[in-house]
Parts: C-alpha cells; sequence; structure tokens
C-alpha cells in the first residue's frame, strides 16, 4: 500500500526523488476543444506519468478523438457528472498524486512542473494555473466564477 493511501505523506527529496503524478480529466461534449487540451498536455514541460480521462457520454465525437490520442487512458461512463467522473479517474490512476484538470482547459505550459515543485518541497495541495475554453456567455460565466 502506498504512503497517501495508507494516510502517510510520502517524503519527498526534491533534488533526488521523482514525483509520480496522474492527471486526471473529466469531459462530456468538448470536441471543439479537447484538440487544445491534449496539445496543452503535450507541451508540458514535465510530462504527466499517465492521462485519465472520463467521457461522461459525449456524442459530439469527443470520444472518438480521445480514442486516437496516443498515452491517454479513456474511461466511458455515460451519464457520469464531474464529481463521479473525476472519482472514477482517481480509482483508475496508478499514482497517489493526482493532477485534476477538465478536457475544455489549456494547461499553462508549466503547470505540472510547478505542481511537482511544490509537491516535491512538501506541499499537501499544490495549485497551477489553466485557462478555459468557454464559447458560451454562461461557460464565461462559469469560468470567471471558478
Amino acid at each position: 500500500m502506498s504512503d497517501l493511501r495508507a494516510g502517510r505523506a510520502p517524503r519527498l527529496d526534491r533534488y533526488t526523488a521523482r514525483v509520480e503524478i496522474s492527471l486526471i480529466a473529466t469531459v462530456r461534449d468538448a470536441s471543439p476543444h479537447v484538440h487544445d487540451f491534449l496539445d496543452s498536455v503535450r507541451s508540458q514541460t514535465r510530462a504527466p506519468d499517465e492521462v485519465v480521462i472520463v467521457d461522461g457520454g459525449s456524442t459530439d465525437g469527443t470520444l472518438g478523438i480521445l480514442r486516437g490520442a496516443e498515452g491517454v487512458r479513456v474511461i466511458e461512463a455515460p451519464g457520469a457528472n464531474i464529481a463521479r467522473g473525476r472519482n472514477l479517474a482517481i480509482e483508475a490512476a496508478s499514482h497517489d498524486h493526482i493532477a485534476v484538470s477538465d478536457a475544455d482547459c489549456v494547461l499553462d505550459p508549466r503547470w505540472l512542473e510547478h505542481l511537482e515543485e511544490t509537491l516535491a518541497d512538501g506541499a499537501d495541495v499544490a495549485m497551477g494555473f489553466y485557462r478555459p475554453l468557454a464559447t458560451t456567455v454562461f461557460q464565461a460565466a462559469a469560468a470567471a466564477w471558478n
């Protein structure tokens, strides 16, 4: 059993240990944006050790795009909302450190690098910057709220 799952924080040495990170995301009907998200994942200065994306029942071609993406494990969960999708992705993740995004965002190129640095320095939680891809007034308002 891993340290985190046993309730113990793992001891990390920023200069000798590499933090293993699973990047998880949820998606539903994001075909106009999912390529941008995948490009931003591939452009990370520190690549994730795995990428797990839960699709909540897309009907617009998103699932096909994800299935064709190299290095992405896709979990199909029709009807799953963001919370359920994240829980499924966390359960499927191989690593204790989880980076969370949504597949209709664009990650800053150093997003994961900064998260790893913060975790290696001993933090229990780290946050990074992303840019939501909003195409409607409602999406823009929701992005501003978050």
